[in-house]
């Protein structure tokens, strides 16, 4: 299923005697299922700060700004939208999206063999690893179409070492 996100604008919050804050307006269609989530700068950058554990990430605003005008918060939002969907783009899409997006259940999961076989992004739960096949070289491959030995003890060796 495909993950549209739109960062649609924001508003200014006033709690009776706290600071104001601001809150993004993040319209998320999942499916057909259309819906908008109020997320603070605050809740992006912990995001963030998750993700790049993992992957190199798309650039993400920074936290400080010289004023707070609406040109410059529309800036942010424009840059936090750009962020989102830079993330929902990459080859294997972190797992912590489906949390910031409030996507619930194995919904994102459906469809694996679908995903598997798209030009689509591949919805992976766990970091991304590689594997290099260029020692998977058909010159391996004994006239039976077995692997050697050698090579499988050396695979289980690295998976389970």
């Amino acid at each position: 299923m495909q993950i549209h996100v739109k960062v649609t604008g924001f508003r200014k919050i006033k709690s009776h005697g706290e600071k104001s804050f601001t809150v993004y307006l993040v319209e998320v269609d999942y499916g057909g299922n259309v819906y908008v989530l109020e997320k603070r700068y605050s809740e992006f950058d912990e995001l963030h700060n998750q993700i790049k554990q993992y992957v190199k990430t798309p650039h993400f605003p920074p936290k400080k700004m010289l004023n707070k005008s609406s040109r410059v918060l529309t800036e942010r939002q424009s840059a936090l939208e750009q962020y989102i969907r830079g993330l929902l783009e990459m080859e294997v899409v972190p797992h912590q999206i489906f949390d910031f997006l409030e996507i619930t259940g194995n919904n994102h999961s459906q469809g694996f063999e679908e995903t598997m076989e798209s030009s689509g992004p591949n919805f992976n739960h766990y970091p991304p690893h590689s594997l290099n096949t260029d020692c998977l070289n058909t010159r391996v491959f004994h006239a039976s179409g077995t692997i050697p030995d050698m090579v499988t003890s050396a695979v289980l060796s690295a998976i389970y070492s």
